[in-house]
């Protein structure tokens, strides 16, 4: 049965979390609670590394591919996703211009091309995500509404039909597949839920579930969306506004189990496939409030860059703009490690000296936070690195993967035990 999202509890804790973490004597490990209904509540009022233990991005990469313009194979205008196979050879999405499935050696030197531009067996329109099955990619194209299932090492593609089963509109009421759980389901979404009343209020949408062998649908938990201001809806003046830089409820899939982060709040609900809770974790946070400075740089830049036959529009729009009044307290991009730690990606801020992550050991507790270079956009984690896209400022991206650095023996290191143990 699905249940409400992480966005009805969060709310009030944040409020009792933000007055835990203005208290000087907040104790420097996290303290466990169990609620009513036996859910284990971790929360953190400060990091359990020190200075000495914290985990750290090395500055020397250790690999860089790509940054070679003309040469197709080492050029890079649309990159996805980029991770590490377990012999070391490195796979890369290409989203579009061309489409493309990647595949370069441990030196990263270019091996083949897995997937190319078509609508055959085997091509794609467009690539908007991709996963990895033991030997298998899968690649999701909304364009051709559709997720091929391709071998690595050779074989025949498998299609998987989004069309036929009438999932394929995601301009409408389709879901975007964002994420796959282990049991071969996949995790979506609404592509742009629609307001349901007028006023100023978040907008509620179902995560759902897609069993592929059934092309069967099961809803997972309603979760609210972005900040809308809304006047007259029904009518032929209806005013719809998105808040800019409004919370939002992401979520990622993990083993068998879906972890749901509102943006509201650095709260995490962990939750089994029906969407029965499991646990709820989280770290004290400040939000940072939405200056008018910045309001108006941000207005300033939309404009600039708009097209010239756009601009006056986009002006006149962003003269009507509305801003929450402070920053997210993440962007919701959450990665998982070989070590079962949750790493939940920062929202840039002015203030911000890089692409902060928070890092949660197995057991929820908060370890400390990992800057990485403001250039960097991670996309794969490993025991010892990190990879992801270096973007440099004329445009140029590369394909980089940089030492991580985790001084001694230090907390975090331990496996959470399987359940029932």
């Amino acid at each position: 049965m699905a249940r409400s999202g992480l966005w009805l509890p969060a709310a009030a804790l944040t409020v009792a979390f933000s007055l835990l973490a203005a208290c000087d004597g907040a104790p420097p490990e996290p303290v466990v609670v169990r609620d009513s209904a036996g859910i284990t509540v971790t929360r953190s009022a400060r990091p359990a590394w020190t200075d000495d233990s914290a985990w750290r991005i090395g500055p020397d990469p250790e690999l860089v591919v790509g940054g070679l313009a003309g040469q197709r194979p080492y050029e890079f205008t649309t990159p996805g996703d980029a991770r590490l196979l377990a012999d070391g050879r490195l796979l890369v999405t290409h989203c579009s211009n061309p489409p493309e499935l990647r595949l370069y050696g441990d030196d990263g030197g270019f091996l083949r091309t897995l997937a190319g531009p078509g609508i055959g067996p085997g091509q794609c329109n467009f690539i908007l995500h991709s996963w990895l099955a033991g030997d298998t990619a899968l690649l999701y194209d909304p364009s051709l509404a559709r997720i091929t299932y391709l071998p690595l090492e050779g074989g025949d593609p498998r299609v998987l039909d989004l069309d036929a089963a009438g999932l394929a509109d995601v301009e409408d009421a389709a879901p975007l597949w964002i994420s796959r759980l282990a049991d071969g389901s996949l995790l979506g979404r609404p592509n742009d839920p629609d307001p349901v009343a007028d006023g100023r209020h978040r907008v509620p949408f179902p995560y759902v579930r897609l069993d592929p062998s059934r092309m069967a649908l099961d809803t997972v938990v309603l979760a609210a969306g972005t900040e809308h201001v809304v006047e007259g809806l029904g009518t032929p003046a209806a005013d719809v506004r998105s808040v800019l830089f409004s919370p939002f409820t992401h979520a990622r899939a993990h083993g068998e189990n879906v972890y749901l982060a509102d943006s509201e709040s650095f709260w995490i609900e962990e939750v089994r496939a029906d969407g029965t809770l499991i646990r709820r974790f989280g770290r004290a946070w400040k939000p940072v409030p939405i200056g008018r400075r910045f309001r108006s740089d941000y207005r300033e830049r939309r404009v600039d860059a708009a097209p010239g036959s756009r601009r006056a529009a986009v002006r006149r729009e962003m003269a009507r703009a509305v801003f929450a009044d402070h920053f997210p307290a993440h962007d919701g991009e959450m990665l998982v490690d070989p070590g079962d730690h949750l790493w939940v990606g920062h929202v840039l801020t002015p203030e911000s000296p890089g692409r902060t992550w928070t890092v949660f050991a197995p057991d929820g507790r908060w370890l400390g936070d990992v800057t990485a270079p403001i250039a960097l956009r991670i996309t794969d984690i490993g025991a010892d690195y990190v990879l992801g896209v270096w973007r440099e400022p004329d445009g140029t991206q590369t394909i980089r993967r940089l030492p991580l650095i985790k001084p001694g023996d230090g907390p975090g290191l331990r496996r959470r035990p399987p359940p029932g143990s």
